[in-house]
């Protein structure tokens, strides 16, 4: 992928998080209130709180590990939607057991979404750019977390029901978006060997221009001389053969 178009990926990718980042805000101003008005105990805030945080701890290599297998955009299509559809549990949730069930599974969800948020921007940026993209990954989602937050309380003053509805419909909308605008290929992600391995056969192949013979004797041309896709199939299913070119 040249540079302009992952400059153009990560452009679009960074307005995606400004927004989920809004709407999974929503509902935290409105959580003391909805304690409130069931009549629970005021211990509940934080209970809440501590269950999804508990979940998106737990499962988030579990993500690490789904995303790798299946691709980014899938794992963040079904965190979008699981988010949702956990919100929608803590919004009609009227006892203590169904508001934690609700935050727990939207907790589950967010590991899948942090976890996807963090390697799109080490899949797919320069070394040069990744601690800037980073840093202003931090930055975005700060700044929207706090608009989420206001946003949010509004809509709360006019109605709680509301402001769940759409911030469900808003979560699962993100996640959609997100997966049909960054379509990709484990293939052209892929790991560190995968990397290392791609680079060397394109420059294998820039030099192979001058110097054919020289190039189908070198001890890895023969799997680079056919092209560099059937060499990464061959490596994804047979992953132990990178300790042998790295």
């Amino acid at each position: 992928m040249d540079s302009a178009t992952r400059k153009k990926r990560l452009f679009w990718y960074f307005v995606i998080m400004a927004v989920y980042s809004v709407v999974s805000n929503f509902a935290h101003p409105a959580t003391p209130t909805i304690i409130k008005n069931l009549n629970l105990h005021d211990y509940m805030f934080g209970v809440a709180f501590a269950g999804m945080s508990i979940t998106n701890f737990l499962f988030s290599p579990f993500w690490g590990r789904i995303s790798d297998q299946i691709g980014r955009n899938k794992v963040f299509l079904a965190c979008g939607i699981g988010y949702g559809v956990g919100q929608a549990v803590f919004g009609m949730a009227t006892t203590e057991l169904g508001i934690l069930f609700g935050r727990m599974i939207s907790g589950f969800f967010i590991g899948g979404g942090s976890v996807v948020q963090l390697s799109y921007i080490m899949d797919y940026s320069d070394a040069e750019q990744r601690g800037k993209n980073f840093t202003l990954l931090a930055v975005i989602q700060s700044v929207s977390s706090a608009a989420g937050y206001l946003i949010g309380g509004y809509i709360s003053e006019y109605s709680i029901p509301m402001m769940f509805v759409l911030q469900v419909i808003s979560l699962a909308a993100t996640g959609i978006i997100f997966a049909v605008l960054f379509k990709e290929n484990h293939l052209e992600r892929g790991g560190k060997g995968f990397q290392s391995l791609r680079c060397f056969c394109q420059s294998r192949q820039a030099d192979d221009k001058g110097a054919h013979n020289t190039f189908v004797h070198h001890p890895h041309s023969q799997l680079c001389k056919h092209g560099i896709r059937p060499v990464l199939q061959l490596l994804h299913k047979r992953p132990v053969l990178l300790l042998a070119l790295q």
